[in-house]
């Protein structure tokens, strides 16, 4: 089985909502974001942007491999279960649609 293995950034939109005190100002809230001390009021998901130059076809080890590297919290799943897994990405999509 081969796979093509595409590598995006997803761009998000967050908007915060800070209450503001007496003598604080906007410069002071800028900093709470930054420095990631609020958590998003909300978010809304804007676009995949596929990234140059990141996109191969592989073969299943390699889908294995890449699968365990970058999902280290599930690579104790059985080689079918991952196999799975990634099968299932594209079929629950395809599902939505029809």
């Amino acid at each position: 089985m081969k796979y093509v293995k595409v590598k995006t950034i997803s761009t998000f939109e967050h908007t915060y909502m800070i209450p503001m005190q007496e003598g604080q100002t906007v410069e002071d809230h800028l900093d709470y974001v930054v420095c990631n001390e609020i958590d998003e009021f909300s978010q809304m998901h804007v676009d995949d942007c596929i990234l140059p130059n990141c996109t191969e076809v592989v073969d299943e080890e390699e889908m294995l491999a890449t699968f365990d590297k970058e999902n280290s919290y599930l690579a104790s799943w059985s080689r079918e279960k991952k196999i799975e897994w990634a099968h299932d990405r594209l079929n629950k999509h395809i599902g939505e649609q029809v």
